[in-house]
């Protein structure tokens, strides 16, 4: 793609956010609605498929190869007060990183899922701010690789979670799930679809990680791993072997007390 279209297309979308987030946008520092901008351009301008399905991308340099994204249903787990039919027609949007220093045998190397916090936060933050193999410079629309990237030593799986989150699609109101047992029964439901696109990943150890409201996120998560275990045959189990939380809110009530105590 010539440098004349990428410039147009982040006016574009630059154009875009402002028109569309401006009464949001217009209260954050300029850094943060450059960021903003960014992360939408970016993320719009490497994801392969607009479909409910995982698209292999050719784009990336050979560090983020394979790499996969696109969509994955939530299937027949609807949230409290939605239809099941609504339910099925809403995706959790992901990407995916191989990892690009495999365990041997590659059967070993372990899947790290990251769920960003917020809550309501794009999992792309994480993905091309934080952690991904590439990251977006803050002082030109560039891309820089990431020395320090996850998916150095693992699989690294980025889900916009719960739906309606960054570019998960949801076709009304009602099919967002509104209690923390809907949003990991979406999750889980989205994770084995992701699984089952590849014969080698349900066997391989899974992580499921995040940061700040992604602390309610991941022990949901990794609970709802263990109740679908304890009833499934061990060739239909999530191989979950540990979750991780960084600067979590897990239970809002006693870490604040806790931290004024602290003071």
């Amino acid at each position: 793609m010539g440098s004349l279209r990428r410039l147009l297309l982040l006016v574009l979308v630059i154009l875009l956010v402002q028109s569309s987030l401006s009464p949001f946008l217009n209260r954050l520092s300029p850094k943060i609605h450059m960021e903003s901008a960014l992360l939408l351009f970016f993320s719009l301008f490497f994801s392969s498929s607009l479909s409910p399905t995982a698209s292999s991308c050719t784009l990336f340099p050979e560090e983020a190869r394979p790499t996969k994204s696109g969509y994955l249903p939530v299937g027949a787990a609807p949230a409290a007060n939605s239809s099941s039919s609504a339910a099925a027609e809403a995706a959790l949007f992901f990407a995916f990183y191989e990892a690009q220093q495999p365990v041997s045998p590659s059967s070993e190397t372990p899947l790290l899922t990251w769920l960003q916090g917020g809550p309501g936060c794009s999992s792309m933050f994480g993905n091309l701010f934080e952690l991904g193999p590439f990251l977006v410079s803050q002082e030109s629309p560039t891309l820089r690789g990431n020395p320090a990237s996850w998916n150095r030593r693992f699989g690294l799986l980025f889900i916009d979670n719960p739906i309606g989150t960054g570019f998960s699609i949801a076709p009304s109101l009602d099919s967002i799930p509104r209690n923390q047992s809907a949003v990991a029964a979406h999750l889980i439901f989205a994770l084995r679809h992701f699984l089952a696109s590849d014969p080698s990943f349900l066997s391989r150890p899974l992580y499921v990680t995040g940061e700040s409201y992604a602390g309610k996120y991941v022990p949901s998560a990794g609970y709802y791993i263990m109740r679908q275990n304890a009833r499934l045959p061990v060739d239909r189990r999530i191989n979950l072997r540990g979750v991780a939380i960084g600067n979590g809110l897990t239970h809002p009530v006693t870490q604040i007390f806790e931290v004024l105590n602290a003071l």
